[in-house]
């Protein structure tokens, strides 16, 4: 198979559709729905075209188009979900690192970086599963792991304040690069915000997310997200299951489970007592 000569741009779309529909509504529907999975870094390409044909069928009924692995809808489609939504997640994790650092609200507000993300998306049949409450347990997994790599990054020296305040006003920050003893390449694959370095504890914070966490305390979760939310733009307005699975349980973050109360102790104005 040949490599294409140039990659998709938006001017590759199908004619007629408006650019800010597409960026606003169909591109955030498909962020939505990734979000809701266990495994928000890798959706199938199969699996990944049925739900952008239900999606576009939807927002773009007067145009006919199908959507296929090797179409420009598909590919600028996985573009953005890396490069708007997993990419600013990680962005996120490290700014409030540093801008809220004794706010004990790391989770939350970057999670909500998912909001912003999604703003504009539109619940359409067909795309989740019918009877299934969809949240985004995948979005709240990847703001856990981003925040787990910021404090990494940090405690190890990796990342420093002189980093943050030198990326000032910029969109993100320039971590160092360390080379691959097997390629030989020099990149940022190690420190960077990807499936490789973070997909295994994106899926354990996520099953524990799906298996643990109730559902009226991932609505106190999705609130407090939303307000964060809304103070930000958005830019640009061969593996064995059973064997995967058996690592998931194995691993701590599988195990997280929420079990304090739904409203955070001192709201009713009571002392609390430590013991």
């Amino acid at each position: 198979q040949t490599e294409q000569a140039k990659k998709p741009s938006n001017d590759d779309l199908p004619e007629g559709i408006d650019p800010k529909i597409w960026h606003r509504v169909f591109i955030s529907t498909y962020i939505q729905y990734v979000a809701t999975l266990a495994n928000p870094w890798e959706v199938p390409a199969k699996l990944a075209c049925e739900k952008m044909q239900v999606i576009w069928d939807a927002i773009f009924p007067h145009i006919g188009h199908t959507v296929t692995s090797l179409s420009s809808v598909y590919y600028i489609a996985v573009q953005r979900v890396a490069d708007s939504y997993r990419s600013n997640i990680g962005s996120a994790a490290i700014a409030i690192k540093f801008r809220g650092l004794y706010q004990g609200a790391f989770v939350v507000q970057t999670f909500g970086a998912h909001f912003t993300a999604t703003r504009g998306a539109q619940k359409i049949p067909g795309v989740d599963k019918p009877g299934v409450l969809a949240n985004p347990a995948g979005g709240l997994a990847l703001s856990c792991a981003a925040v787990e790599r910021a404090l990494t990054l940090w405690s190890t020296h990796t990342l420093t304040i002189k980093m943050v305040q030198a990326a000032k006003n910029k969109t993100s920050i320039s971590l160092p690069k360390t080379m691959n003893q097997l390629t030989g390449k020099v990149s940022c694959r190690q420190t960077g915000f990807n499936d490789i370095s973070w997909g295994t504890s994106t899926r354990a914070y996520a099953k524990a997310i799906m298996k643990n966490l109730r559902e009226d305390k991932f609505e106190v979760i999705i609130a407090s997200a939303m307000e964060f939310s809304k103070k930000k733009s958005r830019p640009g307005d061969d593996v064995d299951d059973a064997a995967v699975e058996d690592d998931l349980d194995l691993d701590e973050r599988a195990q997280l489970v929420d079990i304090s109360d739904t409203e955070s102790e001192g709201n009713d104005g009571s002392d609390s007592d430590v013991e």
